[in-house]
């Protein structure tokens, strides 16, 4: 992560590596400490919806626009969202806790690979969140645990 700092005012330039795309973000530094804010999050959102909301009103030819401007926003969305969870801003749900903690005990789980944690089983899924502009490869994949029961 590289970072430099503004020599006016309070804002500095993260710049956060997600998969192929390197998105430079504007971040407040807050008091606290912290890097981003709710608020952030907010302001993160309302570009999202602003770029949704262009794209639902064009007419035009290019089923692509605008879909850069999207994704960009999409990951914003996202580091920031994982980064308030990261530091307790936004509370874990428990499902999310049980990822963690099954994660943190199986961090070199398989595809469909079966693991037993307290008393019940569980199966580690993936599934491609974002795919190429040909649609041939997956650019994200997405993971989570599945509970299962095993019938024998």
């Amino acid at each position: 992560m590289r970072h430099e700092k503004a020599t006016a005012g309070q804002y500095e330039k993260f710049q956060v590596a997600d998969e192929s795309l390197s998105v430079i973000l504007d971040v407040k530094q807050c008091k606290s400490g912290l890097m981003y804010t709710l608020e952030d999050l907010a302001e993160a959102k309302a570009e999202l919806c602003t770029w949704l909301g262009r794209f639902d009103r064009y007419t035009g030819n290019n089923p692509q626009k605008y879909q850069s401007n999207i994704r960009t926003a999409q990951r914003k969305v996202s580091v920031i969202e994982s980064s308030l969870r990261a530091v307790g801003a936004i509370p874990l749900s428990a499902v999310e806790l049980l990822e963690k903690e099954l994660d943190a005990a199986f961090p070199n789980a398989q595809n469909k690979q079966i693991v037993e944690y307290n008393g019940r089983n569980f199966q580690r899924r993936y599934w491609p969140v974002e795919k190429s502009r040909s649609g041939k490869s997956v650019v994200k994949w997405g993971k989570f645990w599945a509970e299962i029961s095993l019938d024998v």
